[in-house]
């Protein structure tokens, strides 16, 4: 775990290296802002590096030398123009307590790991994919040429096998132990909004600690779909009030376009939200700047355009899919959040809107601070965030808008992911206001300190409220015993190091879908198909009927054993529930091993 950390903090180097030479007073926020900004330079900077290693196939030591690189190079421009100072002056101006309070969620981090069910398996087992087998686009752990069209080019899975090559740590072990700095950058994207749109210490602590409690018991927010909305879009909104601001600039255009290609390279859905968050705001100053004849308006032009340069990661997304039979199996996913009414029309929930169960009261003090933000002292600043968050509300709570929406995306839970937009305008237009407020008129210590504490409350009580089952899990592990709290973990490694001492690499393996998910994050082969479904692979159905008739008590043997041929199938990993099942393998096995909770049959087909 030390190392995987080392490596993520490393990257930390050459990111405030370049944060430093081009954008220098990004450099002059608190500690978070500056990590905030360090990363996003690190990963902007390794970008084209991972870009190429898909387009030529290279091995993912290839990256592994470019973040050795980037980090001798960041070291040595820090040292030659003695900058080391500055970062201990960084740390010396950085609020003691919010400090403190982000790096308990990151010990706690720490201890639960990061997470290992649900659509975790997929994740992990494309860093082990890229890890065995360098970058490339394909799907894992499914036997045949199919395109991954979901994470394809994918940057942050990419940095984790660096990272797991660099530290000699298994993908498994290299995606537990990053939860921390993930954390990290979940408060430190809240911090960059909150000092962009206020620039006070307090407002911009007061947005961090709110969204960083909030999500302090998600232990999944190492996923893309997590880390790209809560650290990149925040801080693509934050260049958007940036860029109405001051009308566009240079600077402006590069963050913005450096922002769209990294959401595109991590989660290409978010580089559309980016497009209606920071694009709407710069629309409209443009049409202002028109009608006004104002300076900066190509400039501005220039910042909308910048938007587009994560397009390309989605339109290869788009036609890059398998098929109608795929996106019927996924067709149905954030069902629950869009509603129908008694007249047949379609939209979401308002009382799951900004927090699930959050209700009436999250939607009405929304509310209050957009009109806040429109009438009050800050509006030059504030009205990017409410013309992002009202044209938000309308697709998601009006049923003719939302039902477009569904129109042309053809999916809800694409459509229902729109709410994290309204997330981030809560924890701005109303905590962030609200902490503001507090800072003009009670300046002394003791304020700020309980300011920052309210918040990370306030955030906790709603995780908790909204969430019950999954805060009580999650701290009950933070605060148990290592053999409890690692029990998953170690059981998972156990199978890896049976796999590697009893299977082949390449072989196709007979099991259930749980246990096909579990395989694909540890071992270099294939299954039939993996739990949940794989949104890369046409075939899934057939694929599915076919593994359902191979694992039946009652197929006849022709059928199973064509099957089985056609799949290439050489070994059948039994689990415990699978157990009663096997009367099939009489007489069929050739070799039998028992470990880590699983049965490993070796088959004989020619009989």
């Amino acid at each position: 775990m030390i190392l995987t950390l080392l490596f993520w903090l490393a990257l930390f180097f050459p990111g405030y290296a370049v944060l430093r030479l081009a954008l220098p007073d990004d450099a002059r926020m608190e500690f978070p802002g500056v990590a905030a900004g360090a990363y996003f330079a690190a990963f902007a900077l390794l970008s084209p590096v991972a870009i190429a290693g898909y387009l030529l196939h290279l091995p993912i030591a290839a990256l592994s030398a470019a973040c050795v690189a980037a980090v001798f190079a960041g070291a040595a421009t820090i040292t030659r123009r003695g900058w080391w100072g500055d970062l201990g002056r960084l740390f010396a101006r950085t609020a003691p307590v919010g400090m403190l309070l982000v790096g308990a969620d990151m010990v706690l981090g720490a201890r639960v790991g990061g997470y290992l069910l649900g659509d975790a398996w997929v994740h992990v087992t494309r860093i082990r994919h890229l890890v065995d087998h360098g970058f490339n686009n394909q799907v894992p752990c499914v036997a045949g040429d199919y395109f991954f069209p979901i994470y394809h080019t994918n940057l942050l899975h990419a940095l984790h096998a660096a990272g797991a090559v660099l530290t000699g740590q298994s993908a498994l072990e290299a995606w537990y132990a990053s939860l921390p700095i993930f954390k990290l950058l979940v408060a430190a994207g809240g911090y960059y909004l909150g000092h962009v749109v206020f620039g006070t210490r307090l407002a911009a602590w007061a947005v961090a600690l709110f969204l960083a409690a909030y999500k302090s018991s998600t232990a999944y927010v190492l996923y893309p779909n997590q880390l790209a909305p809560l650290w990149l879009l925040a801080m693509m909104l934050a260049f958007a009030v940036q860029a109405c601001r001051d009308r566009g600039g240079r600077r402006c255009v590069l963050k913005l376009a450096a922002g769209s290609l990294l959401l595109g390279e991590i989660h290409g859905l978010y580089v559309l939200f980016a497009g209606l968050a920071a694009g709407l705001p710069m629309a409209i100053a443009a049409a202002v700047g028109i009608l006004r004849r104002g300076p900066g308006l190509w400039m501005l032009v220039g910042c909308l355009a910048a938007l587009s340069a994560g397009a390309p990661f989605v339109l290869v997304s788009h036609y890059g899919r398998a098929g109608a039979e795929m996106a019927a199996t996924v067709a149905a996913s954030g069902a629950e959040k869009i509603i129908r009414a008694d007249d047949g029309s379609l939209h979401y929930d308002p009382h799951r809107a900004v927090f699930d169960k959050g209700g009436a009261a999250a939607l009405a003090l929304l509310g209050a601070g957009c009109v806040y933000g429109l009438a009050g002292s800050r509006r030059r600043n504030l009205w990017p965030v409410v013309a992002a968050t009202l044209a938000t509300a309308a697709i998601l709570l009006v049923p003719a808008l939302c039902g477009a929406a569904l129109r042309g995306v053809g999916r809800e839970w694409i459509v229902a992911r729109l709410n994290v937009l309204l997330l981030l305008a809560f924890t701005t237009l109303v905590v962030g206001s609200l902490a503001a407020t507090v800072a003009e008129r009670a300046g002394a210590w003791y304020w700020q300190v309980a300011v920052m504490l309210a918040a990370a409350v306030a955030g906790a009580v709603v995780d908790l409220r909204t969430a019950p089952t999954r805060a009580r899990e999650y701290y009950a592990s933070a605060f148990a015993i290592a053999e409890v709290r690692r029990s998953y973990i170690e059981n998972t490694l156990e199978l890896q190091r049976f796999c590697a001492a009893q299977l082949p690499r390449g072989a196709t393996v007979l099991t259930d879908g749980a246990a096909a998910s579990l395989l694909g994050m540890v071992y270099d082969g294939y299954v039939v198909l993996p739990g949940g479904g794989n949104t890369g692979v046409g075939d899934q159905v057939q694929r599915r009927d076919d593994l359902m008739a191979m694992l039946a008590p009652n197929t006849a043997w022709p059928r199973r054993r064509e099957l089985l041929q056609r799949y290439g199938v050489r070994y059948y990993l039994v689990t415990r529930d699978m157990a009663p099942y096997t009367a099939w393998t009489q007489g069929r096995v050739a070799r039998v091993v028992r470990a880590a909770g699983f049965t490993l049959l070796e088959l004989r087909l020619d009989g």
